[in-house]
């Protein structure tokens, strides 16, 4: 009885789709554009605002060498809608350098599970007008995670506005 009654429920389920979707269909496809353009916009925007500071580091930094003098101990928490608090930790290196004479440090912006590594080399790049905005070389790892975001944000928005100029010249 329960199984016919499911696939009862589920016949009329589908039949429902299916009628949303004649009624709707056509407008489908213009609505998913303008989600890709807004979603689109929205990581280009988040990519931007969190990987500002290492593009341009990246782009126009000046090189130096430094060295880790210590590592910072961080425990970070927050809470879910049950109100657990998982915390996680992280040892994050504090990195010295030297620019005309004048000592600068500088927290690096990637912890790892271990605070070994004191004393050792590092290169740094840091800012020409602001020394004091710096962070270790990383040849990958410095475009984490704005770099990813922004070519994600680029592809839909190039996606979702090719599809709005192809709909404008076909109608």
């Amino acid at each position: 009885m329960n199984e016919k009654l499911s696939q009862e429920a589920a016949s009329e389920f589908a039949s429902k789709i299916m009628e949303w979707i004649r009624v709707h269909g056509p407008r489908i496809p213009v609505t998913i554009r303008w989600v890709q353009i807004a979603t689109g916009i929205f990581l280009v925007g988040l990519a931007y605002h969190t990987g500002k500071v290492q593009f341009d580091l990246i782009r126009e930094g000046i090189r130096a060498s430094g060295h880790i003098v210590r590592f910072e101990y961080v425990t970070s928490s927050s809470s879910d809608a049950r109100g657990f608090r998982p915390s996680s930790s992280a040892f994050y290196p504090i990195v010295e350098f030297n620019v005309d004479g004048r000592r600068f440090r500088f927290r690096d912006r990637f912890g790892s599970a271990s605070g070994g590594g004191v004393n050792d080399l590092v290169t740094v790049l840091f800012s020409s007008d602001r020394p004091s905005v710096a962070m270790i070389e990383r040849p990958f790892r410095n475009w984490m995670p704005w770099a990813p975001t922004f070519v994600v944000g680029a592809f839909l928005l190039l996606v979702g506005a090719m599809g709005k100029l192809k709909e404008r010249v076909e109608s």
